[in-house]
């Protein structure tokens, strides 16, 4: 079970362009969740050429550029809304069926 959460979390946390405040707390506090989350990341296998080199500044790979090179964090948002958010915008705003 921890596993799949840490799975989905690093996945999550790689797609999105701001940390939700909550998980930017919860990094700090637990070291070992963030080692998992890098474990994690490390396990897909990625190729070299398909993550962005910092040392590169030719590339921005559809990213906005930060002023300090890091996201930005959200505050005042829970997971639960970032991903309602999401599934709102990926579906255009349409009900999957006419039960909601």
């Amino acid at each position: 079970m921890r596993e799949m959460m840490v799975n989905s979390i690093a996945r999550y946390l790689t797609l999105s362009d701001t940390i939700p405040q909550h998980w930017e707390n919860a990094l700090k506090k637990n070291g070992q969740l963030s080692v998992d989350i890098i474990r994690s990341i490390q396990q897909w296998h990625l190729e070299g050429r398909s993550v962005p080199d910092p040392r590169d500044a030719s590339q921005d790979r559809g990213r906005e550029q930060s002023k300090l090179g890091f996201s930005t964090v959200e505050e005042g948002h829970s997971m639960a809304d970032q991903i309602k958010k999401e599934e709102d915008t990926s579906a255009g705003g349409s009900q999957v069926n006419g039960n909601h």
